[in-house]
């Protein structure tokens, strides 16, 4: 999926159809890294690349572990967080000034409880 979201291209895109792509697989081949030179895609640099070709090794132990993926994906991924910080504070205070009426919530809980066991579940 990744090759896809950074290229535009699905995997094995040169290929005519799905046996061919299972048969690719079966051989233990790799999706082409499409080059914007020839195909109509976006560019995948060297990192990056690196990465999606170790996951698709065959045996899992030669597979990146997910702190080595995370690792390259915050090195290279150029996205930054816009949104704005979190106001805690504001948070606990409308928390803190709430008030719940536990018998109510009780009798709700019962009330579901019941219906449902009466439903056979």
């Amino acid at each position: 999926m990744l090759l896809q979201v950074l290229s535009r291209k699905v995997p094995f895109y040169q290929l005519d159809n799905d046996p061919q792509v299972k048969e690719a697989v079966l051989r233990g081949e790799h999706p082409l890294r499409p080059d914007p030179k020839n195909v109509d895609c976006d560019a995948i640099d060297k990192p990056m690349w690196d990465l999606l070709e170790g996951c698709w090794e065959m045996k899992p132990e030669s597979r990146p572990n997910c702190e080595t993926i995370r690792e390259v994906l915050a090195a290279n991924m150029k996205t930054q967080d816009a949104r704005p910080p979190a106001a805690v504070g504001a948070v606990r205070k409308v928390a803190t000034n709430t008030k719940i009426d536990y018998h109510r919530v009780k009798k709700i809980l019962h009330r579901i409880k019941d219906t449902s066991i009466s439903a056979g579940e």
